[in-house]
């Protein structure tokens, strides 16, 4: 586990010392002001996905007016559904939620972590995921390569009513899936 860092100003002179601390308080705000960012464009976004009738639509709604992609969409709306009420918030680095969001266990304990006043970061949030998924059960984990198959549920008009089937392979690094899945 990544432990809490910390430096030592002493044999700097004061003046130095004066404007290092000065430069790390400056980049803790911005920091604090970027996640807080991060987690408004996720509100708004969860407000604007509300209004549109489907995912499709929200997905071409993001294209025309966002300045960022569907992934960076979905990744702010993720941030903010699972930190936007969150207490200890200013201590998560935005791309930590966005890992964090995906496993349960290791929000929980990073949660804990940043309630002691621990910093979260990116490479903490992916180590607290991988120790996570260690300890779960076999059952629990979701293999990195599996065959998929999908059916169509619900009645949708001028879409056929004959099952789907998707048949590949689904590869899920540490930051994608990628799929060489096939429809028919």
């Amino acid at each position: 586990m990544a432990e809490i860092v910390s430096f030592s100003y002493s044999s700097l002179a004061k003046e130095v010392q004066g404007k290092l601390t000065w430069v790390a308080s400056e980049m803790r705000k911005q920091c604090e002001s970027h996640v807080k960012t991060g987690l408004e464009i996720g509100r708004l976004l969860t407000e604007a996905r509300k209004l549109l009738d489907n995912e499709t639509t929200f997905g071409d709604w993001i294209a025309a007016e966002c300045a960022f992609g569907k992934t960076s969409a979905y990744n702010y709306l993720a941030a903010y559904e699972h930190f936007g009420s969150c207490s200890t918030v200013e201590r998560i680095e935005l791309s930590a939620m966005y890992a964090l969001a995906k496993n349960e266990q290791a929000k929980k304990r990073a949660l804990k972590l940043a309630g002691k006043g621990q910093t979260i970061t990116q490479s903490l949030a992916k180590e607290l995921c991988r120790e996570a998924l260690e300890a779960a059960p076999r059952s629990e984990r979701v293999p990195r390569s599996a065959a998929v198959v999908v059916e169509a549920e619900e009645e949708q008009p001028n879409v056929s009513q004959e099952p789907i089937t998707v048949e590949g392979t689904i590869v899920a690094g540490e930051d994608e899936v990628r799929t060489d899945a096939k429809v028919t």
